[in-house]
């Protein structure tokens, strides 16, 4: 079954050798019925109908968190942060694998980290 867009949930990491990301999770979103307004071409303006449309679709595709810090030079702002992302941050630190969002070169160690933000991307089907 198809979507109309998608939720992705990363952990952006901003590193000593570029910016790394991890995948947390990935959501199918749908429009609600309401862009299947009933359009009458005898009563409606066709343009008010796309505007009407595209600001609907727009607020589907603004995402629903800001940017989270979970970690600065500092280390872990939450304790309850270090518990539930250290595992994955250690794996892709380990993995020694880069993934296409990827830029710059691998994590090196734990150090080498400056901070790491939990962000959500909603990206529309085309």
């Amino acid at each position: 079954m198809g979507a109309d867009y998608y939720v992705f949930q990363y952990l952006k990491i901003t590193h000593a050798y570029g910016v790394a990301y991890i995948e947390l999770s990935c959501i199918r979103g749908y429009y609600c019925d309401c862009l299947l307004t009933n359009y009458d071409s005898d009563t409606d303006n066709p343009q008010q109908h796309e505007e009407r449309e595209q600001y609907i679709k727009s607020i589907y595709l603004t995402p629903s968190i800001e940017p989270i810090l979970i970690y600065d030079e500092v280390g872990y702002l939450k304790q309850k942060f270090k518990e539930k992302y250290d595992n994955p941050i250690y794996y892709k630190i380990h993995e020694k694998r880069k993934y296409w969002k990827d830029t710059g070169d691998l994590i090196e160690d734990f150090d080498d980290i400056i901070s790491i933000y939990k962000i959500e991307i909603r990206e529309p089907m085309t």
